[in-house]
């Protein structure tokens, strides 16, 4: 009696143990999907890594600007290289920045005045919001407005000429019905600038 019970317990603990040991070794035991072996790790190594395409952001260009010729009467084509952004606000703003930063005794653009924010719409118009200076510093006449505006429009349509269709200027982020009071700027204007377009 007692050696029957001793040899109950010994199959009933020996089926335990052994079912362990198998659960144990099933999972030790690595997948296909995990086994690695040296040849394969050879042949990962021989294939070659592919580079990352990387898309410049910027890049040398040479921009023309419209300056004031020799009798400030009519303006002239001056070039410049800058690194020009391809993202087209930031490429605005550079354009016009540097058209800005011309010898005040070249400029049409009136002396201290700067850009405080450039951006596209998706109607291809251009925004150029300025500094008041626009206006303040302005020398006045309808000669001088029509040359400051003419350089604008002329720079941003020469620069882009298809991304760009129209330009409205802004003064400390409004518009503005006039900047020496001749020629009417509320409305977004052409690029493409014509004699006594903007009357």
């Amino acid at each position: 009696m007692f050696l029957t019970r001793f040899l109950f317990k010994l199959i009933i603990w020996g089926g335990v143990v052994l079912t362990l040991l198998v659960v144990l070794v099933w999972w030790l035991k690595p997948s296909p999907k995990q086994t690695v072996t040296s040849s394969s790790l050879h042949r990962q190594e021989l294939v070659p890594k592919a580079d990352p395409i990387i898309e410049p952001t910027s890049q040398v260009k040479q921009i023309g600007l419209f300056a004031l010729g020799d009798s400030t009467t009519y303006l002239v084509r001056r070039t410049s290289t800058v690194e020009l952004s391809t993202a087209l606000d930031i490429a605005l703003r550079q354009v016009a920045t540097t058209l800005l930063d011309l010898p005040e005794d070249t400029s049409a653009i009136p002396a201290g005045t700067y850009l405080n924010e450039a951006y596209v719409d998706q109607h291809a118009t251009g925004y150029l919001d300025f500094s008041n200076h626009l206006i303040k510093n302005h020398i006045g006449g309808s000669s001088a407005e029509y040359l400051t505006l003419q350089a604008i429009l002329e720079t941003i349509h020469l620069n882009f000429p298809e991304q760009i269709k129209k330009v409205q200027i802004l003064v400390e982020g409004r518009e503005v019905e006039s900047i020496a009071g001749h020629f009417d700027t509320s409305q977004p204007l052409e690029v493409q600038v014509k004699d006594y377009v903007f009357q």
